[in-house]
């Protein structure tokens, strides 16, 4: 009897900073390694996981400086650099991946199963190829782990919206399955409703590989409130200028940010009213998290993201959350689905910053009657690993 062999599709599985290939690595250790899976991946760090299958490309070489350091000035020239690629920076290793499993495919009789993992999109775009090459011998799954497609991208470019439009509709008519995030269902049925039904819609993955559920102490009895961020920062997309602002103002309250601070650097450094701690070990990051009384969540603000992954792995940590976002929130709906004792606070940073500091400070005065479990949170991994062995022929 012939075994089907399986694989895991995910350009940015060795990028040591991608939350992407994080949450990836940890679905590894914890279920894809020890049930036979192979993970497909680019060079951009040394992988040490002997079911791991590296091929290498010229661009991970050359941008491999740039997307290691934090500096303005090599990010605003690999922006450019990938603006110039299409779809993006992986298109060049996707090729090598195709051509790598149209060799297999043609000289060997087993079917095999494909798990398509983006962002970046470029790792489903070669699965869905490959599955169009060898529709009897291959059964594929697209998991758009981060922001679902091309169409939501900003671009003047008609041309450009048309092909990325049909780029993911060839994506999808191709796929057996697609899981995508729960919070994108109105626009995922707005622009792609006939692929619905081959659908399934999932909450964020966490990245933080530990048991979560042993934490049950969400509030900490110190003399001072501790408030920690921990994750990435952008002007465009998370820009945190506002929240430190309302920091400014919050008396008896330590403010601590951990983490990629990209274009956000000299905003975050030349205040005086938090803390910086840097890039976190995740033992260290653990350890922030345990010892801080509210975590802080500073959402995606523009249409096109999806929530921050860290909301589900907050939540996990059974903390009290606030939640800070501009206008509408993609992350105050995860909040309330989830939240069990009224543990969060939602906070539009465009409200007059009096309105925002009373709401805070009430708050921050409720936790402390808080116990037990804050939040109802399922288990992202498991649930996942058990779509990439769904059957839905």
């Amino acid at each position: 009897m012939l075994t089907t062999k399986k694989y895991v599709i995910s350009y940015s599985y060795s990028h040591i900073h991608s939350s992407a290939g994080t949450r990836v690595r940890l679905l590894n250790s914890k279920y894809l390694n020890n049930n036979n899976w192979n993970i497909v991946t680019s060079r951009l760090s040394t992988i040490s996981e002997d079911n791991v299958i590296v091929i290498p490309s010229l661009v991970d070489k050359l941008f491999k400086p740039i997307s290691y350091n934090n500096t303005e000035s090599k990010r605003t020239f690999k922006k450019i650099f990938n603006n110039l690629l299409w779809p993006d920076r992986g298109i060049f290793w996707s090729i090598k991946v195709i051509i790598y499993f149209v060799g297999k495919l043609l000289f060997e009789k087993e079917k095999i199963r494909i798990v398509g993992v983006g962002y970046p999109f470029s790792s489903i775009l070669c699965s869905a190829i490959i599955k169009s090459f060898f529709k009897n011998k291959v059964h594929f799954t697209a998991h758009f782990i981060d922001g679902f497609y091309l169409t939501s991208k900003d671009s003047s470019n008609i041309l450009r919206k048309k092909i990325n439009y049909l780029t993911e509709k060839f994506v999808l008519k191709n796929s057996d399955h697609a899981i995508v995030c729960e919070d994108k269902i109105k626009e995922f049925k707005k622009c792609f409703n006939q692929f619905v039904n081959k659908t399934t819609f999932v909450p964020t993955m966490i990245g933080i590989d530990t048991d979560l559920r042993s934490f049950n102490s969400p509030y900490n009895n110190n003399k001072h409130d501790h408030h920690f961020f921990g994750g990435s920062l952008y002007r465009k997309i998370r820009n945190p200028e506002k929240v430190i602002e309302i920091y400014k103002h919050l008396q008896n309250t330590i403010f601590t940010i951990a983490g990629n601070l990209n274009d956000c650097t000299s905003m975050v450094k030349s205040s005086g009213h938090l803390e910086y701690v840097g890039n976190l070990s995740q033992e260290d990051l653990i350890n922030y998290i345990q010892h801080s009384n509210i975590l802080i969540n500073i959402d995606n603000q523009t249409s096109i993201e999806q929530s921050p992954g860290k909301i589900v792995e907050y939540m996990a940590f059974q903390k009290p959350i606030i939640n800070y976002y501009k206008n509408s929130s993609l992350s105050k709906s995860i909040l309330e689905k989830y939240d069990l004792c009224k543990a969060s606070l939602s906070i539009d940073i465009e409200k007059p910053i009096d309105t925002n500091l009373e709401k805070i400070n009430n708050f921050i005065k409720s936790t402390q009657n808080l116990n037990g479990r804050l939040y109802s949170t399922p288990d992202t991994l498991e649930l996942t690993y058990n779509l990439y062995n769904r059957d839905t022929n």
